[in-house]
């Protein structure tokens, strides 16, 4: 695993292209053209797909919770009339767990359950199924979607770390050739060192993250 963050490690692969350009008439740096470059790209990409992902992710879980709130509402609106009107039933066995998602809508699924066998003998059963049954579909659909999203999102971040690992191992290589060739004072090799990745550079275009130092 890389000890590199992905913030600088997306900056210095912005500089590769251009240190690899500039010595390519040294034999020891031109061998790494073929593979220090394309690895660079493939983090790049990994890393960009993971960052724009990401609002949409907070975006799906905010409304998400939004929903699964406004199910709550109801559902502890709800029990007190539900173990009302039905003796040994605890009203706070519904909505308990306000933090889980999985157990409001369990509980409002619980709640239609147990009206729906009651038959007749709630009254109050097409207005709470007609308030609760689209805030619990509305909650299911809005928390679906953020689960789904956060997969997504697990999926990207982890084909992030692995292009960095793999960017990264041949990033240590090819500087070690660059202290060789060039010397540890040239600048193309302060550039692609992971602690000058937060100093601007000219060859990063208005996009670069800027990490911390």
């Amino acid at each position: 695993m890389s000890s590199m963050t992905g913030a600088k490690a997306r900056r210095i692969g912005a500089r590769v292209e251009g240190v690899a350009n500039r010595h390519a008439d040294k034999p020891a740096i031109r061998a790494y053209q073929g593979t220090i470059v394309p690895k660079a790209k493939a983090f790049i990409v990994a890393y960009d797909a993971a960052a724009k992902f990401s609002p949409m992710r907070l975006r799906e879980f905010e409304e998400g919770r939004t929903a699964v709130a406004q199910l709550l509402a109801k559902v502890r609106g709800w029990a007190p009339v539900v173990a009302g009107a039905q003796p040994g039933l605890r009203e706070a066995e519904f909505g308990h767990n306000p933090h889980i998602p999985d157990d409001v809508i369990a509980d409002a699924s619980r709640l239609l359950d147990l009206v729906e066998d009651a038959g007749d003998t709630m009254p109050f059963a097409a207005d709470m199924t007609a308030d609760l049954e689209p805030a619990l579909a509305a909650a299911e659909k809005e928390w679906g979607e953020a689960v789904a999203a956060d997969v997504t999102f697990q999926t990207l971040l982890k084909a992030q770390r692995d292009a960095l690992a793999t960017f990264d191992a041949e990033l240590q290589r090819y500087r070690r050739t660059l202290a060789g060739v060039l010397g540890r004072s040239h600048k193309d090799y302060q550039k692609l060192r992971a602690e000058r990745a937060h100093l601007p550079d000219e060859e990063e275009g208005p996009t670069e993250p800027v990490p911390t130092p």
